[in-house]
């Protein structure tokens, strides 16, 4: 049953509306990677706001996701009739980079994405320096267009939640990037608003990229102590 024997160890094998939940892997890592890239390209305000493609979003998440298979922080959720995976927790360990040279040729319109997420974590990180093993990142969270509203995404934030804990993290770091992100975040998990940053205000290149998108007014850097 693909990487489900990975959670057995959490005791964590449980279907809800016939889906299982799985640890990605090297094995599964591929299928969230597409996942992902199609609903961010969709969904997401400021990839979309930005114009980046599913195929350009693509090249970024499978090319970054051995490193997040490797953590063995993030989730799968899977249609267990179809097999189909239909939504994604991707997580990472926050004090361990990505290797040298595993990211090429991406998109120059994922720049001012990436300076706008280091701009909002700059401080935290320069100021807490987490050590392997206390903090996690809560990457993306992404959910196929017809498994919405089942509480899938809420489901895999629980079980990550209880893995980050049996694993000894005791801090979780987010940057939502909408407004509605922004209000499950704070207003639902409880997370804590730590750094805000309005796009009407972000420069990247002398330029500000972001002023015209429409409604949402800030990207937040959120933080949960667990």
């Amino acid at each position: 049953m693909g990487s489900c024997g990975a959670l057995e160890t959490f005791g964590r094998i449980e279907p809800r509306h016939d889906i299982v939940f799985e640890v990605v892997d090297q094995r599964n890592m591929h299928d969230a990677a597409a996942l992902v890239a199609r609903v961010f390209a969709r969904d997401e305000p400021l990839v979309r706001f930005l114009g980046i493609s599913e195929e350009e979003m693509f090249a970024f998440t499978s090319q970054y996701y051995p490193k997040i298979a490797a953590e063995g922080l993030s989730l799968i959720a899977r249609d267990v009739a179809t097999r189909a995976v239909i939504g994604a927790r991707i997580c990472e360990d926050s004090a361990i980079p990505a290797p040298d040279g595993l990211i090429t040729e991406l998109s120059p319109k994922f720049d001012p994405l990436f300076a706008c997420l280091e701009q909002l974590g700059s401080d935290y990180f320069t100021e807490y320096q987490p050590k392997p093993g206390e903090c996690a990142h809560m990457f993306m969270v992404a959910v196929a267009d017809d498994y919405t509203n089942m509480g899938i995404a809420p489901r895999m934030n629980r079980l990550f939640f209880e893995m980050a804990r049996e694993r000894g993290y005791r801090r979780l770091v987010t940057e939502p990037t909408g407004n509605i992100s922004q209000h499950i975040l704070r207003d639902k998990m409880g997370f804590e608003v730590l750094v805000k940053l309005a796009y009407r205000d972000f420069s990247f290149n002398g330029e500000k990229v972001f002023a015209s998108i429409e409604g949402h007014d800030y990207a937040m850097l959120m933080e949960k102590r667990i």
